[in-house]
Formats: structure tokens, C-alpha cells, sequence
């Protein structure tokens, strides 16, 4: 007995402790009881609560926090008695109504919850927010049936057929009843056609679940001859988000091009399919708004499609250009780049129906009507691939009076110059180059280039004393520039009558390589080998007509020059391009170790003995998998 008393004084003395703390207003007496209910003194924080009611009938915050304490201590019917209480106070309190409903069936009285929530729906069912509040209490009840038959009645009492959709489609997606939930989300769909993103993202977001794949396609399409207009781009979103692409194209195609929403739709799906890879279904959705049927009155839709397919047919070739090669010729350096692509493997055709109607849209709608990117990229097709010189020249033409941004400008003044030496004409590109040197370090670098092509080397070694007085070390083009001089001063300035006879004529290749007349260049090496043996030009020569030959599929002359290699100083890079050429070229990986093999016990000092050495297991790891 005295240690109850005990205890019962010190509750006391901390009751009153707290209250000296927190005052004797409402706020200090609900954080006490808050205090209390954290150290699980409940009945004690329920006293509290409780004598703030009393005093204040409408004091909401404490209502909260004691049907909250009863909820959780499942003590029903005090909790009845609160919420009723509630009620009555606030008659239109829709929210609590349906919580006394919710106590009566936690308190196994079903029929007396029935009653309640049949009242409520009677008395306030004009409202969608009974129906929404309803929902939310069947489904934490779990009572799925009466769920979605209160929600039918609210649908046919309001005459509303989408009411609480949204709901419904996401309380069966986390439940994963995927066909209730595409009938949901199709249903809100339809009859709110401003939020089809949001409806179209989470249908999609479903259709990561495998089950739930074909039982969503099978929904849509039972939808599309009622409901097409809002269907078919829903259609082709999850045919292009499950890589049906072609089933998604079909989907825009039967909706046609007739609106600048259409318009619209074609280039994002067009773009989409760019950035999968799909490149040819790319390009025929480009072609699809530059028909000659469609009349097209938005410029900036057009640049948009002719940008397209420039960009479509890059990132197509660009990433087969890249060269992972152990072999290469002046590898990145830009007095010896190749700035054509090779081994295109899309439809020329679709790029000349592409570049007919371009030409004939230059002459009816002016340059600046679109982007100054549109007509680049075009150009650059043009140059780069098709070497279509004329049509190239168009569209840089074209970029320039399009309000170009200053390195838009510079690239395309470059490629004017470019496209000059491309068609041979060396004085024009000389004296091009020369008035535009002061422009900046890339135009003197092309300068350089020509004159260098043109078979110029004691011009060449001028203009690039010029350039290193005025170019930083960490410029791009500053280990370029020394590497072309100390070729041009080991091979011609430093070297014999016949040494510079044989660089001139190797200039003279590398021009004719670079105007893609790799027959013509290879004659000329093979003269270069034949006449000056013994100049000391000749490894560059033959590793030069090696990789030519290589790039024109004649595996068995570039393997006989590989072979002529590794009898001159350079050995060590001809058995290297031996292997590679039987490995990359002849399919032949096999064979090509033996060689890669005796590259690595016969040139263990080699700068190419790390490279080859690292390649010779990966591609041991590649044979044995």
C-alpha cells in the first residue's frame, strides 16, 4: 500500500512538473499530453484530452489526437462515443461520418456501419466527395465488392462516368490487378483528355510488369474503333515504350498528318526513335512531313525534319567511323583528317528524296525561314557522304544567311573552304583560306593543310613557324602542328634530292586520298616504292597503300604490304597490321594471335607492346567464351 502511494504522488509531482512547464492553456496542456503519450502513459494523456473537450467541445486538435490514441489502442467504444460527439457538433462533417460508420464495423456492429454509411450516402450523396470518402474507407476495410459498388451508384446518381477512376486504376495497379486497372485508367482517360500524359505515363509505367502487357494492349485496342483520336497515340506510346516500333509508326501513320498537332506528334515520335537507334524507321518518319502532298505552312516544323534526318544519318555513321585500330595513320591529328564517312549503310535514296524536296524549298522559302543547324547538317550530309559538292555548297550558303551563332559560323566558313580542296580546285582554296586566316588559328591550320596537299612543304614550314608564335602549347592543334613539322623536316627539309622528290609525290597521294580517288593514290605510292627505295619516306609509303588498300576490302594486296613492312625499320608495326588485318579483315582471329604472339617475343620494347599485349587477352578471353 505505501509503495502505490508512493508511486501515485510521484505521477503527480511530474503531472504537475509538466503543467509548471508547458503552462495551463490548451497548447501547454495538449503538449503535456503529447509528453505523456510518448512515454506510454495513455490513460493519463486520455484524462488530458479528454478535459480539453470539456472545456472546449471544438477543439479540434485534441479531437485528432484522442481518436487517434483510441484508434490505436482499438478502444472502439469510447472512440464511438468521441466521433459521434463529433458529429454532432458538425453535421456536415462528411469525413467523420464515414469514420463512425468505419469504428461500428472495427467494433463488429456491421450492420449498425451499414446503416450509417447508407445515411450518409442518402444525406450527402449529391457530393463526389461521399463517394471518394466511402471508397477510401471500403478499401482500408478491405471490402473490395462494396467499394466498387459504391462507386457505380455514385457514377448513375451523378451522372458522372469517370467519377473516382483515378482512384479505382491506382488502388488496383498497387494490387496488381492489372485488368481493373487499365479499364480504370482508359476510362479517366477518355473523359479527361488534358491529363493523357499522366494517364498515358502511368499505363506505361504498368506495362513494365510482363502480365501486365498483353492484357493492356488487348484493352486498348478494344477501345480504338469508339474512342480513336485518343486511342491510337496511346496505342503507339506503349507499342514504342514495349520496342514495337514498327506497330507504333503504323499507329501515326493511320492517324495521318492533317494539324500542327499532328505535325508535332510525327516529329517527337521521329525524334524518339532517333534516340532508340531505330534510324531507317527514323528517317521515313522525317520523310513522312517533307511529303510533296502536305502542306506544310510552319518553317520551323521543316527545319525540325530536315535537322532530323541530318542528325539521324550522323549518329548512324558516326560511331562505324570510330577507329579502335592498333594501327593507324597520324591518328587524330587534323592535318591528316579523313572528313568523309565511310561504309554508309543507309538508303541513298531516302537521302535524295530528302535533299530534292530541301532544294526545292530553297527556292520557294527563304534561308532564315529555319535553323541555321538544319541547313549545316544537311550540308555536312552532302559533303560527307553523298559528296554531293553543289547541294553541300547550297546548304552552307543557306546556314550562313540563317543567323548562324559564331561557332556555327566558323564551322561553316571551314567547310566552304574545305569543299573547295575537296573538288580540287587548290588555288581557289589557297587564296579562300588565306583571306579568311584572320578569323583565327583553325583557318591558318587549314592554310597549312592545302598548301601541305598542294605539295608546298617550304610554305607549309612558314605558316606553321607563324602559327607556334602565336599559338598557346595548350591549344588543340599545338602537338598537330609540331608532328606535321618534324615530318615535313625529317622527310623533305633534312633529307635527300630523292627524299624530297619521293614527299612531294606523297603529298600528292594524300591529295588524291583525300578526294576519294584511292585507286589513283595507290598507284602513285606503289611509284613512290618502286622509283625511291631507298628514300626515307618509304616505311610511311607502304604503310600508307597498306591501310588504303585495307579500306577497299583488297585484304590480300594490304596483307603483301603489311608483309613488305617488316622488312624495313618499321617491322614491329608491320606484323601488328599483319594480325590485325587477318583478325579484323579476313575474320581470322585465330591465325591473327600467332602473329600478335611473335610481335610480343620479337618487340618486347615497342611503344605498341602494352596496346597488343592488352588485345591479345581480350581476344583470348572472346575465343574462349
Amino acid at each position: 500500500m505505501k509503495q502505490n502511494s508512493i508511486i501515485i504522488l510521484r505521477v503527480l509531482f511530474l503531472i504537475f512538473g509538466i503543467q509548471l512547464l508547458f503552462g495551463k492553456s490548451p497548447t501547454g496542456a495538449l503538449k503535456t499530453a503529447s509528453f505523456l503519450e510518448k512515454r506510454g502513459e495513455f490513460e493519463n494523456a486520455i484524462s488530458i484530452y479528454t478535459g480539453i473537450l470539456d472545456d472546449d467541445p471544438k477543439n479540434t486538435q485534441a479531437y485528432r489526437k484522442l481518436k487517434t490514441l483510441y484508434k490505436r489502442l482499438e478502444q472502439y467504444p469510447p472512440l464511438l462515443l468521441l466521433i459521434q460527439e463529433h458529429c454532432n457538433l458538425f453535421p456536415n462533417d462528411l469525413q467523420s461520418y464515414g469514420e463512425l460508420g468505419e469504428t461500428e464495423f472495427l467494433n463488429k456492429n456491421t450492420k449498425g456501419a451499414e446503416d450509417i454509411w447508407d445515411d450518409l450516402e442518402m444525406r450527402f450523396g449529391n457530393s463526389q466527395n461521399a463517394y471518394r470518402i466511402l471508397m477510401y474507407i471500403f478499401s482500408r476495410l478491405s471490402l473490395p465488392e462494396k467499394m466498387e459498388t459504391v462507386v457505380k451508384r455514385g457514377r448513375e446518381r451523378l451522372q458522372s462516368p469517370a467519377l473516382l477512376s483515378l482512384d479505382l486504376a491506382n488502388y488496383y495497379k498497387t494490387r496488381r490487378i492489372f485488368d481493373k486497372a487499365t479499364d480504370e485508367f482508359l476510362l479517366y482517360y477518355i473523359y479527361n483528355p488534358r491529363q493523357k500524359k499522366m494517364i498515358t505515363d502511368r499505363i506505361l509505367h504498368m506495362s513494365d510488369e510482363e502480365d501486365a502487357r498483353s492484357i493492356i494492349e488487348e484493352k486498348i485496342q478494344n477501345k480504338i474503333e469508339q474512342n480513336e483520336l485518343s486511342m491510337r497515340p496511346l496505342a503507339a506510346s506503349f507499342y514504342f515504350k514495349t520496342k514495337e516500333y514498327s506497330r507504333a509508326f503504323d499507329q501515326h501513320l493511320t492517324l495521318g498528318i492533317k494539324t500542327q498537332a499532328d505535325f508535332v506528334r510525327w516529329i517527337d515520335f521521329a525524334n524518339n526513335l532517333r534516340q532508340e537507334g531505330r534510324y531507317e524507321l527514323a528517317i521515313t518518319s522525317y520523310e513522312s512531313l517533307l511529303s510533296p502532298g502536305l502542306e506544310i505552312k510552319n518553317s520551323k516544323i521543316i527545319g525540325q525534319a530536315l535537322l532530323g534526318i541530318g542528325l539521324t544519318f550522323e549518329d548512324k555513321i558516326i560511331p562505324s567511323q570510330k577507329n579502335n585500330s592498333l594501327i593507324q595513320y597520324f591518328p587524330e591529328n587534323e592535318f591528316f583528317e579523313n572528313h568523309f564517312y565511310e561504309n554508309q549503310h543507309l538508303s541513298i535514296t531516302s537521302l535524295e528524296t530528302a535533299f530534292q524536296f530541301y532544294d526545292s524549298l530553297l527556292t520557294h522559302i527563304p534561308a532564315s525561314s529555319f535553323s541555321a543547324s538544319a541547313h549545316f547538317r544537311l550540308g555536312e550530309i552532302q559533303f560527307r557522304i553523298t559528296r554531293d559538292f553543289d547541294g553541300a555548297s547550297r546548304s552552307y550558303d543557306a546556314a550562313l544567311r540563317s543567323n548562324p551563332s559564331a561557332k556555327q559560323e566558323r564551322d561553316i566558313r571551314l567547310r566552304i573552304g574545305d569543299l573547295l580542296l575537296a573538288k580540287g580546285d587548290v588555288p581557289s582554296a589557297l587564296t579562300y583560306f588565306e583571306h579568311e586566316r584572320s578569323r583565327g588559328i583553325e583557318f591558318l591550320n587549314r592554310l597549312i593543310r592545302v598548301n601541305f596537299l598542294a605539295g608546298n612543304p617550304d610554305s607549309v614550314v612558314k605558316l606553321i613557324d607563324s602559327g607556334l608564335g602565336i599559338l598557346r602549347p595548350d591549344a588543340d592543334s599545338f602537338n598537330d602542328i609540331l608532328e606535321l613539322r618534324d615530318f615535313i623536316q625529317q622527310h623533305y627539309l633534312f633529307g635527300s634530292q630523292d627524299d624530297k622528290e619521293a614527299f612531294k609525290m606523297f603529298a600528292a597521294s594524300e591529295f588524291l586520298t583525300y578526294q576519294n580517288k584511292l585507286t589513283e593514290a595507290t598507284k602513285l605510292l606503289q611509284y613512290i616504292r618502286e622509283e625511291f627505295p631507298q628514300s626515307s619516306i618509304i616505311s610511311k609509303t607502304i604503310l600508307r597503300e597498306a591501310l588504303i588498300h585495307n579500306t577497299m576490302a583488297q585484304t590480300s594486296s594490304a596483307l603483301s604490304l603489311a608483309e613488305k613492312l617488316t622488312q624495313t625499320p618499321d617491322a614491329d608495326i608491320g606484323w601488328v597490321l599483319y594480325a590485325e588485318i587477318l583478325e579484323k579483315s579476313e575474320n581470322n582471329p585465330k591465325k591473327a594471335l600467332d602473329f600478335y604472339h611473335k610481335f610480343l617475343e620479337e618487340f618486347p620494347s615497342s611503344l605498341l607492346y602494352e596496346p597488343v599485349r592488352f588485345h591479345v587477352r581480350e581476344l583470348q578471353d572472346q575465343l574462349k567464351s
